[in-house]
């Protein structure tokens, strides 16, 4: 179905499911912001209680760890889950936070593992060691957040405190504890340059006699530490009962949610979110053609064949399999604007399509997937829009993902479905709709 930024009141009209309008009225939503204006306030008081650095000499400071921030991620949830209560969808699914706080999810033993973690967190900043990450302005969402999710792993097994100063991505998810950090004095860093082996630059002597660890860019390790057999990591974290299928969705959960405000400054996705939350099947698309094609993409012939333009365009083979799938709704997120108008002209709302395909044409473009090529995170709606968007491909029950990008990866390993994901690049000529491995999955592009 294709939205428009502002639904009409005809669109308005068609958004009904199970005879109750999807769209959050406006007494729930002054609740819901009432809630968030509640949440903003502990947010301070996490800001002015936080230990400020000290003057003694100590060659590094950072915010402590909060009760407050653990309130304030866990009021998120209940606020989170309120809202999806309030669309009235009967025998909904769970969302992938929900599903994360089940033993099919994430066993009791993960959760009890990350738990531990942040009960026994260290107080003490002068004598605490660390692993600090830093952004690297030229990594997109996708990059950023493996480097953090290994980071975050790797120093809860080795018992050390992580932070970041990627303040952009806790705009938008907020933490189950507080990772910023404040002030760095390098002279006191070791520092370890970007290679695929940072494992090893890791667990090396110079790192382990360093109070604190710096990395900048890395690739994706958390399959590395399932494999481990040098360091001992891959039996402690099986004992504990992680698997290549759920290492990355786990830690990610045990760390970070949306925050509800991203989703509500996007009123035009609740209709998305209210048909991916249902009972019926659904399937996710996504489709990276590459950076020739961000921003509005490539006009629009009107009078071209659509299905001849996806043709063309190397990628009808994500909607064929999809078909194959037979879903009622397929979820489509894509760098190109243009695909996404070219599908949902064939499949969208009205069509004879045997499944419905849910996706928004984004005013401005797909602006967030710009972060790859150089420029930062500008706390834009584009920016918010790719958050929002990753949540909303995580809720189906199926995956067709590009091989040559993470943002889908992550959004599909995220869902804790265990479920086939489908992984091939534009343009692959292979006409086998065949699933992928979670083994070749965690491996591809940069890794997870």
């Amino acid at each position: 179905m294709l939205y428009s930024p502002i639904p009409d009141k005809d669109d308005e009209e068609e958004e009904v499911i199970q005879g109750r309008n999807c769209k959050l009225s406006r007494v729930v939503r002054m609740i819901c912001w009432l809630c968030l204006g509640l949440t903003t306030v502990f947010l301070l008081v996490i800001d002015k209680t936080a230990k400020a650095p000290s003057e003694s000499g100590e060659s590094f400071a950072f915010a402590g760890i909060s009760p407050n921030q653990t309130r304030v991620y866990e009021d998120e949830k209940r606020i989170f889950t309120a809202l999806i209560n309030q669309l009235g969808i009967e025998n909904r699914s769970l969302a992938p936070f929900e599903r994360a706080l089940l033993p099919n999810g994430c066993p009791a033993s993960i959760q009890s593992f990350f738990q531990q973690y942040r009960q026994n967190y260290p107080k003490d900043n002068s004598n605490s060691a660390v692993i600090l990450h830093r952004p690297n302005p030229g990594s997109g969402i996708s990059d950023r957040l493996i480097h953090i999710i290994s980071l975050y792993l790797l120093a809860v097994l080795t018992n050390r405190r992580f932070l970041t100063f990627d303040e952009e991505i806790t705009r938008y998810l907020i933490p189950s504890f507080d990772i910023r950090a404040n002030r760095i004095n390098f002279t006191a860093i070791w520092e370890i340059p970007p290679a695929l082996d940072q494992l090893d630059h890791l667990m090396s002597p110079q790192a382990s006699a360093s109070p604190v660890i710096a990395i900048q860019y890395m690739y994706g390790f958390t399959h590395r530490l399932i494999d481990d057999t040098r360091y001992g990591f891959g039996s402690r974290l099986k004992q504990i009962g992680f698997t290549l299928e759920n290492v990355w969705g786990c830690t990610y959960h045990s760390l970070f949610m949306l925050r509800t405000s991203a989703l509500l400054d996007h009123p035009d996705y609740i209709p998305i979110l209210s048909k991916l939350l249902q009972p019926s099947k659904s399937v996710g698309i996504q489709i990276r053609r590459g950076d020739m094609y961000i921003d509005k993409g490539m006009p629009l012939p009107t009078s071209q064949n659509m299905n001849q333009f996806l043709i063309d365009s190397g990628v009808y083979r994500f909607f064929q399999c999809a078909m194959e799938l037979n879903p009622t709704y397929g979820y489509l997120m894509s760098d190109d604007n243009t695909i996404r108008e070219a599908a949902s002209r064939l499949w969208g709302n009205g069509s004879s399509s045997p499944f419905q395909l849910l996706s928004i044409i984004l005013p401005k473009g797909v602006g967030h997937t710009h972060l790859a090529s150089g420029q930062t995170l500008d706390g834009s709606r584009t920016t918010s829009h790719a958050f929002v968007e990753q949540f909303l491909f995580s809720l189906a029950d199926h995956h067709l993902i590009t091989t040559s990008s993470g943002y889908g990866r992550i959004a599909a390993l995220q869902s804790l479905r265990y479920t086939e994901i489908y992984s091939w690049d534009v343009g692959s000529q292979n006409s086998a709709c065949a699933s992928s491995t979670f083994s070749t999955i965690t491996r591809e592009w940069s890794q997870i």
